[in-house]
């Protein structure tokens, strides 16, 4: 089944929910801002603090946690899926850049880093999607989509690619 790509299709409005995401939000999804100048956040909330992690931006891959007072308005997808290239695997431990998709002792994340973090260290920003993954063979991926099902169509949310860090002058 070859997804929808989600420029070129209309979604049935059963796919999504418009939501006010507070610092507080219990949420999980991908989020259309209804800023027309946001582009797409991976968000995880889990009743205390609500982070984002915009897909990209001036700033890919660098989460931020929603403050007090500053809600985020959108549509939310929240049964998310991911899909793979499987040709752009790459080391987990040594190669993997910001905004690659990571999975290590069953769990899935994305390497970001804090927005706040001007040394551009990367971890894991973790996702509630269960993976097959050990400990022993951990994977990354530099290119990897976001998906969704809407009734029994399959639709491309986000398609993208891990960010590679600036060349060091030597």
């Amino acid at each position: 089944m070859t997804p929808l790509s989600i420029n070129q299709h209309h979604i049935p409005l059963t796919g999504f929910a418009t939501v006010r995401l507070n610092s507080t939000s219990e949420e999980f999804g991908l989020l259309f801002p209804q800023r027309h100048d946001m582009g797409p956040l991976v968000v995880n909330g889990d009743g205390k603090a609500l982070f984002a992690l915009p897909l990209g931006g001036a700033q890919p891959f660098h989460y931020f946690r929603l403050g007090m007072g500053g809600p985020i308005r959108g549509i939310l997808f929240r049964q998310l899926r991911l899909a793979v290239d499987l040709t752009s695997h790459v080391n987990h431990n040594a190669e993997a850049p910001l905004g690659a998709l990571t999975f290590s002792s069953g769990k899935a994340a994305i390497l970001a880093s804090d927005a706040r973090d001007h040394f551009n260290d990367a971890e894991p920003f973790a996702l509630p999607i269960d993976a097959e993954a050990s400990d022993e063979v951990p994977i990354a991926f530099k290119r990897w989509s976001i998906w969704t099902m809407v009734e029994d169509q399959a639709f491309e949310l986000w398609r993208g690619e891990a960010v590679e860090p600036p060349e060091k002058a030597e």
